[in-house]
């Protein structure tokens, strides 16, 4: 597994948080999970405005929270398992985790949105499900038709080359005769 990079400020703004959320102390990874859980909650209820800046997240929802949850219950997935000694770690760990978990969550999103596109149902290599469905004249028949619309694009191009040619060399004459 190649190494993870997370770049700017973002770790460090990870690291600020849940050191807030976790009021400045090492926690067990289900207690984080439970505060967490809480700190979400408690930022979509605040919705109160002082002067311009705004107190909380009113834009949050339920739902927010639960997938917020969600991912850091998986990225501690081995820290709230049965039989393993509950040690406290701190926000940095936990930042560490949550962006370790991310790589395996992102393959997971691409293989789900890849399973649309292969065949996976023959033993042979997956190919496109579209694949050698069309005749070879109809082959033939869209490539000319791309070929046709590629060279009139070309020459409405080069027209336009010409025209600003042409605009720029009676510019130069004016400037000259003045």
């Amino acid at each position: 597994m190649p190494p993870v990079e997370v770049g700017g400020r973002l770790f460090e703004h990870c690291v600020d948080q849940f050191s807030l959320i976790m009021m400045g102390f090492a926690q067990t990874g289900p207690t984080v999970i439970s505060m967490t859980k809480t700190w979400c909650g408690m930022q979509s209820a605040v919705n109160s405005w002082v002067g311009k800046a705004p107190q909380g997240r009113p834009d949050w929802d339920f739902r927010d929270c639960n997938n917020m949850v969600t991912l850091l219950a998986f990225a501690l997935r081995d820290d709230i398992a049965e039989g393993n000694s509950q040690e406290a770690m701190g926000a940095l760990n936990v930042c560490k985790r949550l962006f370790l978990a991310l790589g395996p969550v992102h393959r997971v999103e691409q293989l789900v949105k890849d399973a649309w596109s292969m065949n996976a149902r023959s033993l042979g290599s997956l190919t496109l499900t579209t694949a050698d469905k069309t005749s070879e004249e109809d082959r033939q028949r869209v490539l000319q038709a791309v070929q046709d619309y590629a060279g009139g694009l070309a020459g409405q191009l080069r027209g336009q080359r010409d025209a600003y040619s042409d605009v720029n060399k009676g510019m130069m004459d004016v400037s000259s005769f003045a």
